[in-house]
């Protein structure tokens, strides 16, 4: 049951991920690193294709590495793309710190699917849908809670609270 406990972590932290990246790397773009036109939507671009270009190989890296070494190297990645993206204010190293991010956070929720499918004391089906309850019940509140860190902190502190997730995962 604990195993579950951290999958569900796991999950929030990376579908946060997703939803503020989603939600808040344009307006991240055209107001902290001051872009216009295209160049304001590179961030997203190179985000979501890393993330399915980590997907479609992200099954045979899982075979090479084993699925713990997998998941730690999920997580590096993860948060070196964060660190990337909150400390150089660049359109060249944003778009590097955002692709970088879209590959980490590639195939976190697909391992947790896997993994939570097969946890033994609990059925397969309900580990799976409390993964998925999970994942997108956060990718929902993700976009209005970053909103009110931006309205707090400023938007150039917007993906701090990810980075912090990912040092507690």
């Amino acid at each position: 049951l604990i195993t579950l406990f951290i999958l569900v972590f796991i999950t929030i932290t990376a579908s946060f991920t997703e939803g503020a990246v989603d939600a808040w790397a344009a307006l991240y773009m055209r107001d902290v690193i001051f872009v216009s036109g295209f160049t304001i939507g590179a961030a997203t671009i190179s985000f979501n294709f890393f993330m399915v270009l980590g997907r479609l190989v992200g099954d045979k890296v899982r075979d090479i590495l084993g699925t713990f070494n997998f998941l730690i190297t999920l997580f590096i990645f993860s948060f070196a793309g964060l660190f990337i993206v909150i400390n150089f204010s660049t359109l060249l190293t944003s778009i590097i710190g955002f692709s970088v991010l879209g590959l980490g956070i590639s195939s976190i929720v697909p391992l947790a699917y896997s993994i939570a499918g097969k946890v033994k004391e609990i059925d397969s089906a309900v580990g799976i849908s409390i993964i998925s309850i999970s994942g997108y019940g956060v990718f929902m509140i993700a976009p209005a809670l970053m909103g009110f860190i931006a309205n707090l902190y400023g938007l150039s502190k917007v993906f701090l609270p990810m980075i912090l997730l990912f040092i507690i995962c």
